[in-house]
């Protein structure tokens, strides 16, 4: 029998001819920054489990629902779309930290019983889980298990973040005496310009 691999969170941003078109549209995009801070928090958790840095696969969140490797266990940690879903035969799903728009949770209900309990990200999807008879509790983040840092950065910034708007690119310069500001549409991406 094959062994099991574990696998880690990359985000391809396979849309991005849409990202494209909303940049030519309006000046700018979002994504999410703390996508792979996502891919961190889940390789720390293996490790911290004691798997072998050898049994990680990369697998793509946008193309998961066509991803044809090997067997592997994946920590379904952050911000999952349609593109995700359904989930193919070799993946074996541990639901942590996780979030869905309800339109996805919905669509793939079966999915999520069969796996539940879910651990949610937040109370809102957490909510929903309930509300569709899905067994769930909120979790919060995988990246909350990251360790604090053993020293302090050589070259701080200061990473201001409000909740709307849209980045000034002027802002977004090396020097380390200007704060960083950027301004976040949702809680779930940071527009770019």
């Amino acid at each position: 029998m094959a062994q099991l691999h574990c696998g880690v969170l990359t985000f391809g941003y396979d849309d991005s001819i849409r990202l494209q078109d909303t940049f030519n549209r309006k000046g700018f995009y979002s994504i999410n920054l703390g996508d792979n801070a996502q891919s961190i928090a889940i390789r720390h958790t293996y490790r911290q489990l004691g798997f072998s840095q050898d049994l990680l696969v990369p697998i793509n969140r946008d193309t998961l629902a066509s991803y044809s490797g090997d067997r592997a266990y994946l920590i379904m940690n952050g911000v999952f779309n349609d593109t995700s879903f359904p989930l193919p035969p070799t993946i074996l799903p541990i639901f942590v930290g996780f979030h869905a728009k309800e339109s996805v949770i919905r669509e793939h209900i079966e999915t999520f019983r069969r796996f539940q309990p879910i651990g949610c990200r937040d109370e809102a999807t957490t909510s929903v889980m309930h509300r569709l008879g899905i067994q769930a509790h909120t979790t919060g983040c995988l990246t909350l298990t990251l360790p604090r840092r053993s020293a302090s950065p050589t070259a701080p910034k200061l990473l201001v973040v409000y909740c709307s708007g849209k980045v000034d690119c002027r802002q977004l310069s090396l020097d380390t005496s200007r704060p960083i500001s950027l301004r976040q549409w949702n809680s779930f991406s940071i527009a770019y310009q």
